[in-house]
């Protein structure tokens, strides 16, 4: 990882080829209705999501093929992102630029690692523009972009987000591992010491805060929707995400971008360019070799230790555990599962008591994610829980739901007196040969679990725990559940 270059931007630390002039004309920029801004965290996923809006955007049409002259090297945005804080404003700018420096500098690592583009060149780019960024925040997104409490800006703004721990991670061997090691030496503090420190050196500062400040943005974004009923203008999306359904989420994304729907020859076709195969078999452009690593998720369990980890958790919470954003990263940051059963239900006794086990938080789906739960709400005054309605309903037999044997499969949790009835049914009925059956040991943070695993597929063959959330993804990997 470079070190940090000393060098602020309206109290923000950037990084050496960070151009002023042009932040604040991207802030001052005029914005059209088909605009789309990605403001991405560093490191979560920058290059992948461009690809993935450039591709749906320009390059391929309904049939899958690419459009004639949409993905040539000299087109804006075919090669990676254009970050407008690096560019020179206009071509004066950077023959000045380029001559004070000699031919190089900031300017000519600019012109060869983005592409020898201005300013004012990515303004006038094709419609829809889209400008790709690690700039966020209130303060920093154009201001035509947000609009105000009483009028409605203008653009898209889709924003990335990835387990923070992961960010850490590919931030330490960002174009080669740090010098000061992850917990510093002579040549620094080290990368862990650095990503968790209030005062953080790296370029565009803190993620932990990049965080807040982009929830500030998405909860402005979707109040003034709200309050001038009109559709919302941000998309938030997860990395991991990405990697659980690249399809699923290009579908997601294509209707945010209000394009015609998606078919499935263009889906393959972009799904097929923006695998991490092909994105590291050079699909990532100018910027390949420096940034395509592994693109997997949970490579921070490869790197320090369990004590350090909880240390970050700990900061985690205290500055992000109220922040809406940031609820699905929990999951991916997890050392362990919190509050997983202590036995399976075979080894229990009288004497069994799960309310002597682990606590935990409830969780639901969101969007295919797991976060709190925030669908279920205590009643006031009384110690009872207001029950929302379920989310999947159906009536057998019915033309969508046959009576077939075999076909269904009962998961059930013993605590549950609403699980207990249908499990009461099925053998009042005789069915415990046609329905089979599943019974949970407990919940626990990722919600009903099964310690020995599922006995159907396909899940079978493999070992536990098996988790029921499981279960809602394989049927919808965007679906919205308790």
């Amino acid at each position: 990882m470079p070190p940090p270059s000393g060098r602020q931007y309206k109290g923000m630390p950037v990084p050496f080829w960070f151009h002023d002039k042009s932040a604040d004309a991207f802030r001052a920029m005029s914005m059209r209705d088909d605009d789309v801004i990605l403001s991405s965290m560093v490191k979560a996923g920058t290059t992948w999501v461009h690809k993935i809006l450039h591709s749906l955007l320009h390059v391929y049409d309904d049939e899958g093929n690419i459009i004639p002259g949409s993905n040539d090297e000299g087109s804006i945005g075919a090669s990676g992102q254009i970050y407008p804080d690096a560019m020179p404003l206009n071509r004066e700018e950077q023959k000045k630029m380029l001559e004070e420096a000699d031919g190089g500098g900031p300017a000519k690592f600019v012109r060869d690692h983005f592409g020898d583009f201005t300013f004012q060149e990515l303004c006038d780019q094709p419609p829809p523009r889209l400008i790709s960024t690690h700039l966020f925040g209130m303060n920093l997104l154009p201001e035509e972009l947000l609009g105000t409490d009483e009028t409605e800006g203008r653009g898209r703004l889709v924003i990335v987000l990835r387990n923070l721990k992961d960010v850490m991670c590919s931030l330490h061997f960002f174009l080669g591992e740090a010098k000061d090691g992850w917990l510093g030496n002579e040549h620094g503090p080290g990368s862990f010491n650095r990503f968790i420190d209030e005062k953080c050196p790296n370029a565009f500062g803190s993620p932990l805060d990049w965080t807040a400040d982009q929830d500030k943005v998405v909860t402005f974004l979707q109040e003034q929707a709200a309050k001038l009923c009109k559709k919302e203008r941000v998309l938030v999306v997860y990395y991991e995400g990405l990697k659980a359904d690249l399809p699923a989420q290009l579908d997601r994304i294509n209707g945010f971008l209000g394009l015609s729907s998606l078919t499935a020859e263009k889906r393959t076709a972009v799904a097929d360019a923006c695998g991490f195969s092909a994105m590291k078999g050079g699909g990532a452009g100018r910027l390949t070799n420096s940034i395509m690593r592994k693109g997997s998720i949970g490579d921070w369990r490869n790197h320090l230790n369990k004590e350090l980890w909880e240390k970050f958790d700990d900061i985690f919470a205290r500055k992000l555990g109220n922040v809406d954003i940031a609820r699905p990263l929990r999951h991916y940051q997890w050392w362990d599962i919190p509050g997983m059963p202590l036995e399976s239900r075979k080894e229990w006794t009288l004497d069994t008591d799960p309310r002597t086990w682990p606590a935990f938080e409830r969780v639901c789906l969101e969007n295919g994610m797991l976060v709190p739960d925030k669908l279920i709400a205590r009643s006031e005054g009384v110690g009872e829980y207001k029950r929302p309605p379920s989310e999947y309903r159906g009536i057998i037999p019915s033309e969508k739901y046959a009576v077939e044997a075999g076909r269904y499969h009962l998961f059930a949790a013993g605590t549950c007196p609403w699980a207990s009835s249908a499990v009461t049914a099925r053998h009042l009925l005789g069915l415990e040969d046609v329905i089979s059956m599943d019974i949970a040991d407990g919940q626990s943070g990722a919600g009903w679990t099964f310690l020995e695993g599922a006995s159907i597929a396909p899940w079978k063959d493999r070992s536990g725990p098996f988790w029921l959330y499981e279960a809602y993804q394989l049927n919808n990997s965007l679906a919205t559940s308790r």
